[in-house]
């Protein structure tokens, strides 16, 4: 899904790696970033196949603002090649996109994340479910805010739905990891709803802060 020259910029993470989301580590003997040792986190474990820079970053900023829907098959496609072995022991029952507000979905004219997950389900055969978690509240982007400001910024920003069950076992999907509130935000949610364990899968993620 690459031409030559792009094949050779862009390339799979490789460890150390964070046990916990993934993140590049800088110590080789380090298990953990200092983000995941400094933070209590409620989600599992996490993947992303790439870094947040270069040709990916480039990529994933056309892919939410210039409506370009059709990189989320590319995505997809990492996701499901480099996260394989995971989700073979993980197991999940769901795809939980991570929702974004109604404004901001007229006005990008889809979600990112719905559709990365829509192409894993594919190739997956895991059922994308967007009916577990909604986004209630319109919230300031997180890129422009530090790692505590996002999670204040995310306070009361979802919900389950009155009547939802959330299976035991979920897969979030996002397009960005950054510090990781957003996945945790929901994470947190949908384990009050009932489900026993999340985990998360991006397209990428960003260096420590």
């Amino acid at each position: 899904m690459l031409c030559g020259s792009c094949r050779q910029r862009v390339r799979f993470l490789e460890e150390p790696l964070c046990c916990r989301c993934g993140r590049p580590l800088s110590e080789e003997r380090a298990e953990y970033c200092r983000q995941c040792a400094e933070a209590g986190v409620l989600f599992e474990r996490g993947f992303a196949p790439f870094a947040s820079d270069g040709e990916v970053q480039d990529a994933m900023m056309r892919f939410k603002y210039g409506h370009r829907a059709e990189y989320a098959a590319f995505f997809a496609k990492a996701i499901w090649t480099f996260g394989i072995s995971f989700l073979e022991i993980w197991k999940p029952q769901a795809l939980v996109p991570v929702p974004i507000h109604r404004k901001r979905q007229i006005s990008r004219g889809y979600n990112q994340a719905e559709c990365i997950a829509a192409e894993l389900s594919a190739l997956s055969g895991i059922p994308v479910r967007t009916d577990l978690i909604a986004r209630v509240k319109g919230t300031m982007p997180q890129k422009e805010l530090g790692r505590l400001a996002r999670r204040e910024n995310l306070r009361g920003a979802f919900r389950v739905p009155e009547g939802a069950v959330p299976p035991a076992d979920i897969l979030v999907v996002d397009d960005i990891f950054t510090t990781g509130s957003t996945i945790d935000a929901v994470s947190g949610h949908l384990l009050r709803a009932g489900a026993k364990r999340v985990w998360f899968a991006c397209a990428s993620v960003a260096a420590e802060s």
